[in-house]
């Protein structure tokens, strides 16, 4: 979402979101990377974040991917 014009433009970009259909639920996590990311700690940011959204529908929202 955002606006975009000929001096000036600004974004917002959703990083954690969930998709919830009738029996089912998608989430959905991103992540900024930039120069002079690393991405092992991009890995354990997303993986916090994904663990955020599953602790509101699960009773073990540790993902255990990233180290």
């Amino acid at each position: 979402m955002g606006y975009l014009s000929h001096e000036r433009a600004e974004f917002c970009v959703a990083i954690r979101s969930a998709l919830l259909m009738k029996d089912e639920v998608q989430l959905f996590a991103g992540a900024g990377i930039v120069p002079g990311s690393v991405a092992e700690h991009e890995w354990q940011e997303l993986d916090k974040k994904m663990s955020t959204l599953l602790s509101l529908i699960s009773d073990n929202p540790s993902l255990g991917v990233a180290s």
